[in-house]
């Protein structure tokens, strides 16, 4: 004689709570995912303000402006007091 295995459940709960808890695991992967999405491009958009921000240096003032092109000015001159100072001591070598 052949014991059966005892059960505590009717024939179709146990498919019909298999097919539940899938369903609902699939439901909390899908709206965890769509969740965890929506975060994901809120913190880029805000690391990506965040460094734009930053870099922002906006318009030069006039003053800002003045200094900038006196600054190039003196850089020129500079560069040309170099290059005939150069070009002088160039000429006195050939001279001899």
């Amino acid at each position: 004689m052949e014991l059966s295995r005892p059960s505590l459940t009717e024939p179709g709960v146990h498919l019909a709570l298999k097919n539940a808890l899938r369903k609902c695991g699939e439901f909390k992967t899908r709206y965890f995912n769509i969740l965890f999405n929506i975060g994901m491009i809120f913190v880029f958009g805000c690391v990506l303000g965040g460094i734009l921000l930053y870099k922002y240096k906006g318009k030069l003032t006039k003053q800002e402006i003045e200094i900038r092109n006196k600054r190039e000015q003196e850089y020129i001159i500079e560069k040309v007091k170099q290059l005939s100072a150069l070009n002088a001591t160039d000429d006195f070598f050939e001279l001899r």
